[in-house]
């Protein structure tokens, strides 16, 4: 079999957007199923299966791959070091970890430029994910990392972010507007917001009333959820009280005033179920979540 560039096991989501955008780059890629168990030489062999079924694929390729001559291995999940494709290793291989930090909603999708991806493991395959990487304008991250933090932290944000979406939509709904408009409009939000962690970080990304320390407005938010999505009120006081940890960073010459902060963590801390610590901000006792 002639040599590939890169072979990528998994069809889904992340397997069928890699693989056409190295493609779109020149690359020779091998695009096979996640249940293949032979491999053709390959300068990169990426695994893009569920988390779950990483350990069995390795398995099952291990003794083809290393016949092939593959150079290197990854797989592309964020929670699972490179230990996972032990199989692979056993047999000579060097074998990495290359999670792409970016949310892949279908097939084919365009990867933002500068896109982080996570890449850890033996030297000579974090080489190859680097290289691999690169050629795609994503940006390689090194470790070490603790692959559950680190996980834990993306999903936080990358599917954290639907739910909050999910959840000011049944506001927009109760404002008066249609619920399939929410994408339409709640998306370039969290777009623009997106575009502001990037270039100010935190904390200088915070906006809004509890960065400029207006309590009178924050009261009436808790009002308008209290009366339309109360079981949504929990969500919103968890949100306000990171919101102050967060306001609370921004240098004291830019800062609302401490006794602004002050009176929106009092606030919270009497609107039930929350218990907030004044002069710092942070909850002493959780509030019972509702769903969503």
């Amino acid at each position: 079999m002639k040599r590939v560039d890169v072979v990528v096991l998994g069809r889904g989501k992340v397997g069928c957007t890699l693989a056409r955008a190295w493609r779109a780059r020149g690359w020779k890629v091998a695009l096979r199923k996640g249940t293949s168990r032979t491999v053709p030489p390959a300068d990169l062999l990426v695994m893009a299966v569920p988390d779950g079924a990483i350990e069995a694929c390795a398995v099952r390729v291990a003794e083809s791959a290393a016949s092939a001559g593959v150079t290197a291995a990854v797989h592309c999940a964020g929670a699972l070091s490179a230990a996972a494709l032990r199989a692979l290793a056993g047999r000579g291989i060097p074998v990495a970890q290359m999670h792409p930090l970016v949310s892949f909603a279908r097939r084919g999708a365009r990867l933002p430029e500068h896109g982080a991806v996570l890449v850890q493991g033996d030297r000579v395959a974090v080489a190859q994910a680097k290289r691999a990487v690169r050629v795609l304008g994503l940006v390689p991250i090194s470790g070490p990392v603790d692959p559950g933090a680190y996980h834990a932290a993306a999903a936080l944000v990358s599917n954290g972010a639907v739910a909050l979406v999910a959840a000011a939509a049944n506001l927009l709904v109760a404002a008066g507007l249609r619920r399939c408009d929410a994408g339409k409009w709640l998306g370039p939000l969290l777009a623009s917001t997106g575009n502001n962690v990037t270039s100010e970080g935190l904390p200088g990304a915070l906006t809004g009333p509890v960065r400029r320390g207006d309590a009178a407005t924050v009261a009436r938010h808790r009002d308008v959820i209290a009366a339309t999505c109360p079981e949504q009120l929990a969500l919103f006081r968890e949100l306000v009280v990171t919101q102050l940890d967060v306001a609370r960073l921004i240098p004291a010459d830019e800062r609302a005033p401490r006794a602004a902060l002050e009176a929106i963590a009092t606030l919270m801390a009497t609107s039930g179920g929350l218990t907030v610590s004044v002069g710092s901000g942070r909850r002493t006792k959780p509030a019972a979540r509702s769903r969503i």
